[in-house]
């Protein structure tokens, strides 16, 4: 996965997860003003954490890792952080391959393929991504171009509501917040660690993180901003113009399913092997594909939690503080100093209140 598929992945993730998150009415100002602070306070400073990672190890994330934690004596248990992101990355593929499953079977019932278990559907395509995924990171280039024409559709077919009302806060809302962040962005998947690993980057000479981390943000907030505008779009009834554009959306989803699933493989196979790391990404592919959805959601907000909270608690606490200045070469103390505090504190404890406010929700 090259540094341009970063940008890629910035911008087709929160085009595609949103829908996941975004509360109904979605025109809720008060929830889209605690996303804006959760991507200020979680996901930047996560970005940073990851690419200051990258460019410290100059190695891909499970062998970054083993590296990292040697330099900084601590337990190995912390290196379970990037298993955590490559059970993140396969549970996100699950959730997309049963939303497109959902989303085809209208078009397969007309195309005369009728009495089909959802079921089946989930594993062929799951199948289908796997098999995708050896085109490499290709696919969520694919991926983002379908989103861009699906979402175009939705928004001609429909009209925008941007009529925003305050409505109560709640702890649950703010769960919903972070929770959006988090995944929309990737944290703690370690995509962003992957991307700027390596790339012929001359680490002696102290490249600035910020130059690879601001543009990266800013794609995710605008292509934020996009999804914000489709998700409060209203269409009076469904039409063929919007079947098709689900058709499409879906196909993207599986296509960033590929992309996801090539990053688990890629990560697998250093431990593992090429073969074998096919075989079990297919495997808990298989398996998490058939959990119920709702059940699926839950089981990734708390991979992303935990996934998260290992990264922030190992980066700000474990590491020593003059290997992350460095990596990150911060144009002022100041600005690694607001980083740190952000990392340290601010992470964890909103990470740690919006998974209790997630839960909250849940229960409820």
């Amino acid at each position: 996965m090259k540094r341009s598929v970063s940008f890629v992945l910035a911008a087709i993730l929160p085009l595609i997860l949103f829908p996941w998150f975004v509360p109904t009415p979605a025109n809720q100002l008060d929830f889209w003003l605690m996303w804006l602070v959760a991507m200020f306070i979680l996901a930047l400073p996560m970005v940073y954490a990851e690419v200051a990672l990258a460019y410290r190890s100059g190695n891909e994330p499970l062998s970054g890792i083993q590296k990292l934690t040697r330099e900084a004596d601590v337990s190995a248990i912390w290196r379970g952080s990037i298993w955590f992101g490559v059970l993140v990355a396969l549970t996100v593929s699950a959730y997309l391959i049963s939303w497109s499953s959902t989303a085809l079977l209208p078009t397969l019932t007309q195309l005369g393929i009728e009495g089909v278990p959802t079921f089946a559907v989930m594993l062929g395509l799951m199948v289908i991504a796997v098999i995708l995924s050896m085109l490499g990171s290709i696919t969520a280039v694919v991926g983002l171009i379908c989103a861009i024409v699906g979402l175009g559709m939705t928004l001609v077919n429909g009209i925008a509501d941007f009529s925003l009302q305050m409505t109560p806060v709640t702890l649950a809302e703010w769960g919903r917040a972070v929770m959006l962040a988090l995944v929309s962005v990737g944290a703690g998947s370690g995509l962003y660690w992957f991307a700027n690993a390596g790339n012929g980057i001359d680490y002696t000479s102290k490249p600035s993180a910020t130059k690879a981390v601001l543009p990266i943000w800013a794609v995710q907030l605008i292509a934020g901003g996009v999804a914000l505008v489709v998700a409060s779009v209203k269409t009076s009834a469904p039409s063929d113009m919007m079947q098709i554009a689900n058709v499409i959306t879906a196909i993207g989803s599986v296509c960033l399913a590929s992309a996801l699933i090539y990053y688990a493989r890629q990560i697998l196979s250093t431990r593992f092997g090429r073969v074998l790391a096919i075989l079990i990404a297919l495997l808990l592919g298989l398996l998490l594909v058939v959990i119920p959805g709702a059940i699926l959601l839950m089981l990734l907000v708390i991979l992303v939690s935990v996934s998260v909270l290992m990264l922030s608690i190992f980066t700000g606490w474990l590491m020593k503080i003059s290997h992350l200045r460095k990596s990150m070469n911060f144009s002022s103390e100041g600005f690694y100093n607001i980083w740190r505090i952000a990392i340290r504190i601010l992470v964890p404890l909103a990470v740690l209140v919006g998974l209790a406010g997630w839960l909250a929700g849940w229960v409820n």
